[in-house]
């Protein structure tokens, strides 16, 4: 197998961000983020051995392009010198690209978090404590094998989601440090069915195509 492949990537963004104190206590955060992505595949794939033709030749040829807009909102509240409390709502992305060929989505989430932070023992002992919730959209897997070239690329499942509650704190007694943490996660994936629709090799017999997922074989049916 001779690989001769190439990708470039190109990212170029503006955003913003504002914090104005509604209070002297209760501070609003409002931040936005426009960003526009390119990939370009070039090269080959040969698949053979030299002086034994024909090749297999799989081109690298694939373009990608996308605009994606991201940001936040949040609300910041100052209870006293040793707690602080905070809530807020953000959508973020990771680029879309190309496998060659083929092109896959860029992924979305949309990320929820409520938290505590406080300072006990003359600012000793620091403590944290939030609750999230991350919905993602068009969730990408890595490692998918394309069974035409032997290659693995990326793709998307329909979406994913992860939720928990996390415990943190780090204190300094003198010369002793501490840093400890306990959290509880739960996530689940959409599911990714992937179908060879290649010719089998007959062997002198007619088998069909692959069997879709689920589906019995049946030659020469599938």
């Amino acid at each position: 197998t001779f690989v001769t492949i190439f990708t470039e990537k190109y990212s170029e963004a503006v955003f913003g961000h504002v914090q104005y104190d509604l209070t002297k206590a209760l501070q609003l955060e409002v931040g936005g983020r426009y960003t526009h992505d390119v990939v370009n595949n070039g090269g080959q794939i040969q698949i053979g051995f030299p002086g034994l033709p024909p090749f297999v030749t799989i081109p690298n040829a694939g373009t990608y392009a996308g605009n994606n807009w991201t940001g936040k909102a949040a609300l910041n509240y100052t209870l006293n010198d040793a707690n602080f409390l905070y809530a807020f709502a953000s959508k973020g992305a990771k680029a879309g690209g190309s496998n060659g060929s083929t092109n896959f989505l860029p992924e979305t989430v949309w990320a929820y978090e409520v938290g505590w932070k406080t300072q006990l023992f003359d600012r000793r002992l620091r403590l944290q404590l939030d609750g999230f919730y991350n919905d993602y959209s068009n969730y990408q897997v890595d490692g998918i094998i394309n069974p035409a070239t032997g290659t693995s690329g990326t793709g998307n499942t329909k979406g994913a989601t992860i939720k928990g509650v996390e415990f943190q704190g780090q204190g300094r007694f003198g010369g002793l440090a501490v840093d400890f943490g306990l959290a509880w996660v739960d996530s689940s994936i959409g599911a990714v069915t992937l179908t060879n629709n290649r010719l089998l090799p007959n062997g002198g017999n007619n088998l069909g195509p692959q069997c879709a997922a689920g589906v019995p074989s049946n030659p020469p049916i599938c």
